[in-house]
């Protein structure tokens, strides 16, 4: 309910299709930073879906324009960037997000448990199991696990 946008991008106010994505865009931008601040910086584009739509009340929009809205974001230097990883998994991400802070807690999070799954990472830190699982991937493609491993024989 705190989302509600007054008066949102319709694609009726714009002549063409690119004008209308990148209006978007912005609009995405204005609305998400905060929330994905709050949820670690991240949030899948299933959930920005549910809560984007949520937000327009009537106005809804199809997967395929929140889609090529997002593909937008980069390209307007936006607070917020589309991410796609290795799975295919979709995120919406803060440009400020860092891959690097995300792997130096993850492994801090090991040293002191010594294992740590998706399920674990995901009520430590608040997220779902399917952001938790694409974290610790990174973590491993990384080479950040394998440093550990060979520190601990």
């Amino acid at each position: 309910m705190s989302l509600g946008i007054d008066d949102p991008v319709t694609r009726d106010a714009y002549k063409n299709s690119n004008e209308y994505f990148k209006q978007l865009a912005k609009q995405l931008a204005d609305i998400l930073e905060e929330p994905i601040k709050e949820v670690g910086g991240m949030m899948t584009l299933t959930d920005v879906y549910c809560r984007v739509n949520r937000a327009r009340g009537l106005e809804l929009l199809s997967p395929e324009d929140l889609l090529n809205a997002s593909r937008q974001l980069a390209s307007l230097d936006l607070p917020i960037v589309l991410r796609v990883f290795d799975s295919g998994v979709m995120v919406l991400q803060a440009r400020s997000h860092d891959d690097n802070t995300i792997v130096d807690i993850i492994a801090d999070l090991i040293k002191k448990k010594g294992s740590l799954t998706a399920e674990e990472l995901a009520q430590s830190e608040g997220i779902s199991v399917l952001l938790a699982r694409e974290r610790l991937l990174v973590t491993e493609k990384k080479e950040k696990l394998a440093e550990m491993i060979q520190l601990k024989l």
